[in-house]
Parts: structure tokens; sequence; C-alpha cells
């Protein structure tokens, strides 16, 4: 159980790692679910990037697999509107070099992250980003 509520099948999508399975773009809440399930399908796909951390489950860990190959869902971005372009910039200018960010998804958090690339400063290769 996962508070109040039982588990009974968890169906994810996972990158292969080696001879287990790797969380990629689903490191959330969803590796806590997968211990306390009954049925564990796994879908692994070979276009999924692996990351790093706590993101690796055991092929023991899965119940049910199915071989896939299609590129992550993606949302199609659309063109910022002049307030989101306002507000990113107010918000790049309380934002210091190589900090880091969890953002959304939306224009908003889009636009925001290009502000951001463009101000970053390149860092020399013997030394701090001046």
């Amino acid at each position: 159980m996962l508070g109040d509520h039982p588990i009974d099948v968890v169906l994810l999508q996972l990158a292969a790692d080696g001879g287990a399975f790797n969380l990629s773009l689903m490191v959330d809440h969803v590796a806590d679910a997968v211990p306390l399930a009954r049925v564990v399908v796994a879908e692994i796909n070979d276009l999924l990037p692996v990351t790093f951390g706590e993101t690796r489950i055991g092929a023991a860990d899965v119940d049910h697999v199915v071989h896939v190959s299609r590129p992550p869902f993606e949302l199609p971005s659309r063109a910022s509107r002049a307030i989101e372009r306002e507000i990113a910039a107010n918000v790049c200018r309380l934002i210091g070099d190589g900090a880091t960010l969890q953002i959304g998804l939306g224009s908003l958090p889009e636009r925001l992250t290009y502000r951001q690339a463009d101000k970053r400063t390149p860092r020399s290769e013997d030394g701090p980003r001046t």
C-alpha cells in the first residue's frame, strides 16, 4: 500500500541499463510504487536516455517486459506571449550564473530556459566563469 491505497499494477517506461533497467524520464514517485505493487509491467524503450543517481530498477523487480523503440513524448512548443517574455526577463535577473533550476511545463518555463541560456557566461578551460 502507498498511503491508504493498495497498488495492484504499476506500468512504467524504462531505459535498458546493462542487466537492469533505468527510470530515465520517470524519475518521480513511481519508483516508490514498484516494490509495493502486485504486478510491475515495464515498457523498455531503447530511445530513452539513461539517467544518473538512484535510478536503477533490477530486472527481478519487473514481472512483464515489452520492448519498444520510439522517441519519448514531447510537448510541442508554442510562441510565447509578451507577458511571458517580460516575466522571464525579470526572473532571469534574480538567477545567478551556475544556479540549478527546477521548472515545469509550458510556455513560461520554456521562455525562462531560453532567456537563462542566453545569459550564460562561457567557462574558460583554466578557471571559473567570469
